[in-house]
């Protein structure tokens, strides 16, 4: 619901085409690296604690930079 919200209302319009399939793919990678740590904790808790520090790292990373305007 924050996504849909975020692009309606925070983004400048131009921006909004390139950012949106950026968002809904770091959203997926976080739910699906977020239930691999809670599936780890049946096996180790220790293990678990790799998906949990690694995720963050995959959110502030910057998208990288298209190559749409270079010929």
């Amino acid at each position: 619901m924050l996504q849909p919200y975020i692009l309606r209302n925070l983004l400048k319009p131009e921006l909004i085409p390139a950012q949106a399939p950026h968002l809904t793919r770091k959203s997926f990678v976080g739910v699906v690296s977020y239930l691999l740590g809670v599936a780890a904790t049946l096996r180790d808790v220790r293990v678990a604690f790799v998906p949990y520090a690694v995720t963050p790292l995959f959110f502030i990373t910057p998208p990288q930079a298209r190559r749409e305007f270079e010929k």
